[in-house]
């Protein structure tokens, strides 16, 4: 009853994405405040169609192949199929993107990234006349002039990566002849609309600018694909290895990530990922350098966006979770305090952030602490500027969350966590419990009110993180023996170094949520509703 309960909620909200996207005119957003744009394709749709569905029969076919030898490889044969899989989520990404309607494919990395109005790093980065270290020793003068868009938001990072760039295609003119040999016809015809385009006072783009461009859109979508590395072995602490493969090949397959490359907020998955991963495993090893590595990772996204202090928060929870269950309970027997590991183990942690920000400080005359602060000041600014309901976005919020993510991977997730609280109670995963409180506070905050399908992406690998524990077959394929009742999990493929939500904890009874075949189709399905969105919905407004 359950399966069959499961299946006919993720056919009706797939049926309910494909109606809603496809047969109305619903605005996707709220009206008069912000609204996505919906494609209207000017070419026949089997067109684009076509290179969608062989990429996703190809994507499906690996995932099932390599999912059959990922349980028995060794190291080197495991990262050579997680290179594999990373390899196969870019070609997707790529294969999604150029399928998109005319001036939303690949082309639109020009724009995006080369317009102030888009992001304007790089034109921050490209025209400033002053060294790096006059420019960020002036970015807290720079933030006091309250900007409440991109560039007043955001602390400096995706500058320098931007200046970085730049300076590495003008000293290296084979990285600039490398890059320019990759793009695709729709970037170079869209470079040459735009120096067709550019008025008078508007420099020329040299051959650099534009390898530097689409290296930086290149990078983002790598390191898109890549964040699944970080995703696995995030879901590989509490399931086999094959659960956690099947539910880090759900990560290229996100719409958001098709629509909204490249900007940096696809990118920044990478980041949030690794640093909740070496922070988890440093706890579960009491590894000192992964503490202090999680510190550096966390501190280098906060130089990217504000949207790490999310990351932040869900660690926090962790320990507090953590620290609940060392305490002594009525009727137990004593338990062992984890206050004083926890304790320096966040102390090696801020260590790892610390240490950066003060060397900033000495090198560049870069107050960081500052800065974040006038960031917060003029994000809350920008609600005064923009009118935005509250109420509204509050419902509005978890549909394009949802939409964003992928519907049938947000039902799995869903379906998951629920199954997963009340087969456990308050055993259930800590990281069940921190993403719920994390997602609960960012939803009710009203932090994003609009673009939520854009700047939430860094939370949507955890669905499918969330949507491990659907994917264990153990059970589903053979009686459980003596050393796998109650565990779902084989010895072998029992992960190594886990936490306290490990699969040992795992309650007994009752068959699985998932047959080995259910995840294909689950996984079908997503990839249909994700090039479904990428034909049909715009994250930009670009030029025609």
């Amino acid at each position: 009853m359950r399966r069959l309960a499961f299946w006919i909620t993720l056919a009706g909200t797939t049926i309910a994405a494909f109606v809603v996207l496809w047969q109305t005119a619903l605005p996707l957003g709220v009206p008069g405040e912000w609204e996505w744009n919906r494609a209207v394709p000017v070419e026949p749709l089997w067109l684009a169609v076509a290179p969608l569905a062989g990429g996703a029969i190809l994507y499906l076919a690996f995932v099932r192949f390599s999912s059959r030898r990922v349980e028995r490889c060794g190291k080197m044969g495991l990262a050579g199929w997680l290179s594999g899989l990373v390899v196969a989520g870019f070609a997707w990404l790529w294969i999604a993107q150029e399928s998109a309607p005319e001036n939303y494919q690949l082309s639109k990395a020009v724009w995006v990234l080369y317009f102030r109005g888009s992001s304007g790093y790089f034109w921050e980065a490209r025209y400033d006349p002053r060294s790096l270290r006059e420019y960020l020793g002036g970015y807290v003068k720079k933030m006091e002039e309250g900007d409440v868009l991109h560039i007043g938001t955001h602390p400096p990072g995706l500058i320098v990566f931007f200046r970085a760039l730049i300076a590495a295609t003008n000293e290296f003119p084979v990285l600039t002849d490398a890059a320019l040999a990759t793009q695709p016809e729709s970037v170079r015809m869209a470079f040459t609309a735009l120096e067709e385009s550019a008025g008078p006072t508007t420099a020329a783009l040299t051959r650099a600018d534009r390898a530097a461009i689409w290296l930086a859109a290149l990078i983002a979508q790598g390191a898109a694909a890549l964040a699944l590395v970080p995703l696995f072995g995030l879901a590989r602490r509490t399931n086999t290895r094959r659960a956690s493969w099947l539910a880090a090949a759900f990560w290229p397959t996100i719409p958001a990530l098709a629509v909204f490359l490249p900007k940096s907020d696809c990118a920044f998955p990478l980041f949030a990922l690794s640093a909740t991963w070496l922070w988890l495993t440093g706890l579960d090893r009491r590894s000192t350098w992964r503490l202090a590595l999680a510190g550096l990772v966390f501190w280098l996204g906060m130089t990217l966006s504000l949207a790490f202090l999310a990351v932040g928060v869900f660690l926090f929870v962790v320990a507090v979770v953590r620290f609940a269950d060392d305490l002594p309970s009525e009727g137990a027997g004593p338990r062992r305090s984890g206050a004083k590991p926890l304790a320096i183990s966040s102390l090696w942690t801020a260590a790892g952030f610390a240490l950066p920000t003060l060397a900033a400080w000495i090198a560049f005359g870069l107050n960081l602490p500052a800065v974040w602060w006038l960031n917060l000041q003029n994000h809350a600014g920008f609600y005064s500027h923009f009118s935005r309901t509250w109420w509204k976005w509050l419902l509005v919020n978890p549909i394009e969350f949802a939409f964003a993510a992928g519907v049938p991977l947000a039902v799995a997730a869903a379906w998951s966590v629920v199954r997963q609280i009340r087969s456990r109670g308050r055993a259930a995963p800590e990281h069940v419990w921190a993403g719920l409180a994390t997602l609960g506070l960012l939803w009710l905050s009203g932090k994003n009110m609009g673009e939520a399908a854009r700047l939430w992406i860094f939370l949507m690998p955890g669905l499918a993180w969330f949507s491990a524990a659907l994917f264990e077959t153990e059970l589903a394929r053979r009686p459980p023996g003596p050393d796998t009742a109650g565990r779902g999990i084989s010895p072998a493929s029992r992960p190594p170094g886990a936490g306290r939500d490990a699969a040992a904890e795992r309650p007994s009874g009752g068959p699985t949520e998932s047959s080995p075949s259910d995840w294909a189709l689950i996984l079908a399905v997503q990839l249909a509703i994700s090039a479904s969105t990428v034909l049909r919905v715009t994250g930009f407004h670009l030029p025609q």
